[in-house]
C-alpha cells in the first residue's frame, strides 16, 4: 500500500497550471495597453463629432505671415550662445522661469523666417528621438504633420520681441499615438478655432525646446514642448482619416480574440480547481506504524479479524512484529506410571 503524502498547506501548483496563469496575465496587459489609449476609441465618435468640436481647414484667402529680422540656427554664433545657456534647460520638469530666456530665443528664430523657409530648411523627427535624444535635435529646424486637439490662448509676459498673445497647441501624431506634443506659436492661422475641443491638422516647421513634464489625471507626464510657426492642413485629410479609423476592424479582432482566450484559459483553470472537491476519496484504514516504517505491510489494529489477512502459504511473507510471538506453554514430564497394586 502506498504511503499517502500529507499537505497541510494544500496541494502545490502544477507547471501548466503557472503557465496558463501567466499566459492570461500577459493578454490582460495587453489588452489594458491597448484600450487605456484614447486613439484606439475615436471609432466611437465615427463621422458624428463632439457637439463643441470644430473641424477647420485652411482658408480660401492666403495669410500673409509676418517676419521679424533676427539671427537663428543659420548664425554660428547665435548657435554658440544657444548651446551656453542650454544648461540651465531640464528636461522632464516643468518649464521654469530660468529657461524663458532660451524659450523667446526660439520664437525669435521662428519668427525671423516664414513657414515656407522652416519647411524647407527642416527634417522629419519622431517622438520617441525626442523622448531619448533630447540634446541632439535642440537647435534643428523640425517638421510635423499633427492632429490637434486642442488650442489655448495666453497673454504673452514681459519678453524682448514684445509679443503680446501667445497660442499653445495640444497634439498627437502617426507615430505618438496617445502621447501629445506641445507647439507654441504667436501667429495664428484664421481658421484655427481657440477651446478645448479642436478637430483639425496642422503642419508643423520649427525648434524642439524640452520635455516639458505636466499633470493629467493626478499622474505626471512629459510632452516635447516645440516652438514655431504653423498651417492648417486640408480640411478633407481630417475627414479622411476619422473615417478610415471608423472602419477599420482589426482592433475589433483583437479584443474578440483576447477576450476569447481569456475567458477560455479562466474557465479550465477554474474548473479544474474545483475539480479535486466533488470527487470521492476512497477512504483507508488506518494501521498503526512505527515512524521509520518502510513498508506497505499492514499493521493489526484492536478488534481486526485475523481472517482478513492472506495465508502464509499465498503470501510467503513474514506477519508483522506485532504477530511475531509464540504461546510458551509448560513441558510436559514424563510420569512413572503408578505401581500394580499389591498381590497382583
Amino acid at each position: 500500500m502506498a504511503r499517502r503524502i500529507i499537505h497541510p498547506f494544500g496541494m502545490s501548483i502544477p507547471g501548466n497550471r503557472v503557465f496558463s496563469l501567466l499566459l492570461v496575465l500577459v493578454i490582460l496587459w495587453v489588452m489594458y495597453d491597448t484600450i487605456r489609449q484614447p486613439l484606439r476609441w475615436r471609432w466611437l465618435e465615427k463621422d458624428n463629432l463632439p457637439a463643441t468640436a470644430e473641424v477647420v481647414g485652411p482658408g480660401d484667402v492666403e495669410e500673409k505671415e509676418q517676419v521679424v529680422p533676427a539671427p537663428n540656427h543659420q548664425d554660428e554664433a547665435e548657435v554658440a550662445e544657444f548651446h551656453r545657456l542650454e544648461e540651465l534647460l531640464k528636461d522632464k520638469l516643468e518649464l521654469r522661469p530660468r529657461e524663458m530666456p532660451l524659450y523667446w530665443r526660439l520664437v525669435a528664430w521662428a519668427n525671423s523666417q516664414t513657414f515656407d523657409e522652416l519647411w524647407t530648411r527642416s527634417k522629419k523627427v519622431t517622438f520617441s528621438q525626442l523622448w531619448e535624444q533630447p540634446d541632439k535635435f535642440r537647435t534643428q529646424p523640425l517638421r510635423m504633420r499633427v492632429h490637434v486637439r486642442r488650442v489655448l490662448e495666453f497673454d504673452a509676459p514681459e519678453n524682448p520681441q514684445g509679443i503680446k498673445k501667445v497660442y499653445e497647441a495640444w497634439g498627437i501624431t502617426d507615430d505618438s499615438q496617445s502621447y501629445p506634443y506641445v507647439i507654441v506659436f504667436t501667429q495664428k492661422p484664421a481658421g484655427l478655432p481657440i477651446g478645448p475641443e479642436v478637430w483639425a491638422d496642422i503642419d508643423f516647421a520649427g525648434y524642439f525646446l524640452k520635455i516639458m513634464a505636466y499633470k493629467t489625471y493626478d499622474v505626471k507626464r512629459g510632452a516635447p514642448l516645440l516652438i514655431g510657426r504653423i498651417k492648417l492642413a486640408p480640411i478633407e485629410n481630417v475627414r479622411r482619416k476619422m473615417a478610415e479609423e471608423a472602419q477599420d476592424p482589426t482592433i475589433y479582432w483583437i479584443y474578440g480574440f483576447g477576450f476569447a482566450i481569456t475567458i477560455g484559459l479562466g474557465f479550465i483553470m477554474v474548473r479544474r480547481a474545483l475539480a479535486p472537491a466533488s470527487r470521492k476519496v476512497a477512504t483507508k484504514p488506518q494501521y498503526f506504524s512505527s515512524p521509520d516504517e518502510t513498508t506497505d505491510a499492514p499493521r493489526l489494529t484492536f478488534g481486526s479479524n485475523l481472517e482478513n489477512f492472506a495465508s502464509p502459504a499465498a503470501e510467503p511473507a513474514s506477519l508483522p512484529d506485532v504477530l511475531d510471538f509464540q504461546i510458551e506453554t509448560q513441558p510436559q514430564v514424563e510420569k512413572d506410571p503408578p505401581p500394580p497394586p499389591s498381590g497382583a
